[in-house]
């Protein structure tokens, strides 16, 4: 019989917080310039279903930090973003090998630095319920070593919705 009697699940710390500042400079032209700051504190908490020392992550604090202009017609969007500034490791998922007398965990800690890109087109006759339009997004960021990050890829997402009205009721 396998009891977790007094066992803490994992992933479930007592306390987290989260706050984000930021400030929208409408510039010359009609674009929006918004500076961004996001602070993160959790909690400790065990990264794995079976608590053992080896696999708790103590509390921390993470701060994020972004720049974001977006155009007039709000079409187009760029970010230029420092994820954990701080290079603060933190455990999200532990991978135990032999939890007993001698537990194994790999270790892995990465900061990533990047810039992405985005274009937005939406013909919706309304944003809420639309019934006709179109909604299509084209985002790509890019992580670079340049930059200060600790790898180098590149992620690419392509969205197209098509609304259209199935009756007079729907």
């Amino acid at each position: 019989n396998l009891s977790l009697d007094g066992f803490t699940p994992a992933l479930s710390p007592d306390w987290t917080a989260s706050v984000q500042a930021s400030y929208d400079f409408q510039l010359p032209g009609g674009s929006v310039l918004t500076p961004m700051l996001q602070m993160q504190y959790s909690d400790e908490y065990y990264s794995f279903d079976i608590n053992v020392d080896e696999a708790m992550q103590d509390s921390y604090v993470m701060a994020d930090a972004r720049l974001v202009w977006i155009s007039s017609s709000q079409a187009i969007e760029l970010q230029a973003f420092v994820l954990n500034i701080g290079d603060e490791e933190v455990l999200t998922r532990s991978v135990i090998f032999n939890p007993g007398d001698e537990p194994i965990i790999p270790e892995f800690g990465f900061k990533d630095i990047g810039a992405s890109f985005s274009f937005l087109y939406d013909s919706r006759d309304d944003t809420m319920m639309p019934a006709s339009g179109w909604l299509a997004e084209l985002a790509t960021w890019h992580y670079d070593e340049s930059f200060g990050g600790d790898f180098r890829y590149t992620k690419s997402k392509l969205k197209v919705n098509s609304f259209h009205k199935l009756g007079k009721k729907f």
